[in-house]
């Protein structure tokens, strides 16, 4: 990568693919950025942490495929990663939870206002939100598909039509 970004450099850990060592310094970089677990629990992520990184995994990896959250499932189903703890949920389940929620791009954003940009333009800045969001699901589901229009679809658009002209009288 062109630039140097601590969060981006710990992120990998949720591969597993590091030493224990290196995988604990990960985790822990990743939670003093983020603050997921508070200073005083810290004792208990680093017991989880060292837990799973001693335990023999190797067939968790080879079992998910590369699939990173299919290996988290695959670990929590096996007891490798408690599911709860006194306090409510694992601390390492909540550090990777949040690492599996943060965005790798911001591309499918992008797409989505681009479309929405061509849907409520200028000659359409009155359509109701549901009616936006119709249009928007409408342009995602028939990106790369032909539209076929139905006799069914035609007789409830006359219905729906017919419905709203009655509303304006």
């Amino acid at each position: 990568m062109p630039f140097q970004d601590p969060l981006i450099d710990s992120l990998d850990f949720v591969s597993l693919a590091d030493s224990p060592q290196i995988l604990k310094e990960k985790i822990l970089k990743f939670n003093e950025i983020l603050e997921i677990i508070p200073k005083t629990s810290l004792q208990g992520l680093c017991e989880e942490i060292n837990n799973l990184a001693y335990s023999n995994i190797d067939w968790v990896r080879l079992k998910s495929q590369g699939s990173s959250l299919y290996m988290w499932d695959i670990l929590r189903c096996n007891n490798y990663i408690p599911e709860k703890q006194e306090q409510g949920q694992s601390l390492l389940n909540k550090v990777f939870s949040v690492a599996h929620s943060l965005s790798t791009s911001s591309a499918c954003i992008e797409q989505s206002f681009s479309c929405l940009k061509l849907v409520k333009n200028l000659l359409r800045s009155s359509l109701r939100e549901e009616t936006t969001q119709s249009l928007m699901i409408i342009s995602q589901e028939f990106r790369d598909k032909p539209i076929v229009i139905t006799q069914e679809m035609l007789t409830l658009y006359e219905k729906i039509k017919s419905e709203l002209n009655s509303r304006k009288t």
